[in-house]
C-alpha cells in the first residue's frame, strides 16, 4: 500500500466537518492511514518527534488555563497543529479537548475555533509528509487520442467483445487486421 493523498484529502474534509460524536473518530483515521502507510519519511518522523515538546504547551494551557499564541515560525505552527489534532484523535471527549485550549463556547464554536487556528496549518503538515514520502498512490495515466487500436491475435472471440464493448461506449476503434494492407506485411 501507499500512502494516498486523496485519503488525505477525504479524511480532513471529515474533520472539519465533523459534529460532536464523529470528530474524535475522523481525526483518529488521519493518524491511523499516516502510521499504516508512511515508511521511510523524514518529515513524518519530525513531526511525530515534536510531539513530546508541544505535549508540555497542551498540558499549560490545561492545567492553569493559559491563554496562548500561534507560534510566529511557520514550521512551528505547523508542528503544533500536527500534535493538537494528534492529541484531539487521543481524547476522551472533544468538547473537553477544545475547551481546555479555548475555554469558552459551545461545540461548534469550539470546533470552528479550532479548523480556523489550526486546520491550514495541519492541512500544510500532512502536505509536507505526503511529498516527503517515498511511496505515494499515483492517480493512472489518461490516455492521449481518441481512439484505441487493436493488434492481431489468436482469440478472436475476445477480439471481437473488446470491439463490440469499445463500440458500446462510443470509443472508436482500429482493428488491425481489418485494414487493407496492399500485400505489405
Amino acid at each position: 500500500m501507499a500512502l494516498k493523498p486523496a485519503t488525505i484529502q477525504f479524511l480532513i474534509n471529515r474533520v472539519t466537518e465533523a459534529q460532536q460524536n464523529s470528530l474524535i473518530g475522523a481525526t483518529a483515521q488521519i493518524f491511523e492511514h499516516l502510521r499504516d502507510e508512511v515508511k521511510d519519511n523524514p518529515v513524518y518522523d519530525k513531526y511525530e518527534g515534536d510531539l513530546t515538546k508541544w505535549s508540555q504547551w497542551y498540558h499549560q494551557i490545561n492545567e492553569v488555563g493559559n491563554d496562548w499564541e500561534l507560534p510566529r515560525s511557520f514550521a512551528e505552527a505547523k508542528s503544533l497543529s500536527y500534535a493538537i489534532y494528534e492529541n484531539l484523535a487521543k481524547a476522551e471527549d472533544s468538547f473537553d479537548f477544545l475547551y481546555n485550549i479555548f475555554h469558552e463556547g459551545k461545540f461548534n464554536e469550539l470546533k470552528y475555533s479550532l479548523n480556523s487556528s489550526f486546520a491550514n496549518y495541519f492541512a500544510q503538515a500532512l502536505d509536507d509528509i505526503i511529498r516527503a514520502n517515498p511511496e505515494l498512490e499515483s492517480e493512472p495515466e489518461k490516455a492521449i487520442g481518441t481512439k484505441v487500436f487493436i493488434i492481431h491475435g489468436h482469440e478472436e472471440l475476445i477480439k471481437r467483445e473488446l470491439q463490440l464493448f469499445l463500440q458500446r461506449a462510443g470509443v472508436p476503434n482500429i482493428v488491425l487486421h481489418e485494414q487493407p494492407d496492399r500485400g505489405r506485411s
